[in-house]
């Protein structure tokens, strides 16, 4: 396989963990009034860039759009559609009763002062499991929405990634949680998950360049 599309699994992104939470929530909330969470989070980072890395990402403008879909730990099986649109597969881990596995759209764009930006164009639910689970985790993810946007830029001679994300879910009226005390706490962990985030897809987007670069020069 291309090390540019290698990623490892220590650290699951936000999606991911942001999905266990929210299966959980929506599913005790699609028999039930709902109240309204919404949680955003941001983040900007950078790390050194080899010269050879700074004129990769230049010059090579599908691969570097791949590779960074790629950075995120738990994205795997990344195709190329066509005119700015991948596809990939993300890893979960273990739900109750099913299996998910979320195919997620992402459109890839160039920006100014050669950077890459890669969003969430649309996302959908691959459930194995038994039919009466599935239909309520199908209609469960209904109930959330998402918007995200991750973008690589070159400063100077620095990489740098900022992470935007923001979900949307309603919370069943019958919790007898405060919503303040819910979107608090899913607000703090949430700005903490994408920080580390993106500090990993900085460090995997270098190391795999590194290995691709290695593999190539042998």
């Amino acid at each position: 396989s291309n090390p540019l599309f290698r990623h490892s699994a220590n650290h699951p992104p936000l999606l991911v963990n942001r999905m266990k939470f929210l299966f959980c929530a929506c599913v005790v909330g699609t028999c039930s009034a709902l109240r309204q969470v919404t949680w955003s989070a941001t983040t900007r980072q950078s790390l050194p860039a080899t010269p050879e890395f700074r004129l990769w990402f230049v010059e090579e403008e599908s691969d570097v759009a791949a590779s960074m879909i790629s950075a995120s730990d738990a994205i795997s099986d990344v195709k190329d559609l066509g005119n700015g649109i991948f596809e990939a597969r993300v890893t979960t881990g273990d739900f109750p009763v099913v299996t998910l596995t979320p195919i997620i759209v992402f459109e890839c764009l160039s920006e100014e002062s050669n950077g890459v930006s890669v969003r969430l164009k649309e996302q959908k639910m691959e459930v194995l499991g038994p039919r009466w689970a599935t239909r309520i985790v199908l209609a469960a993810s209904k109930l959330a929405d998402t918007s995200s946007c991750t973008t690589f830029s070159l400063r100077d001679d620095q990489l740098e990634c900022e992470g935007n994300i923001e979900t949307t879910f309603r919370l069943p009226a019958w919790v007898p949680i405060p919503v303040k005390m819910v979107q608090k706490a899913g607000q703090d962990a949430i700005q903490k998950q994408c920080e580390n985030d993106v500090a990993n897809m900085l460090k995997n987007a270098l190391s795999n360049y590194e290995q691709s670069s290695t593999l190539v020069s042998q």
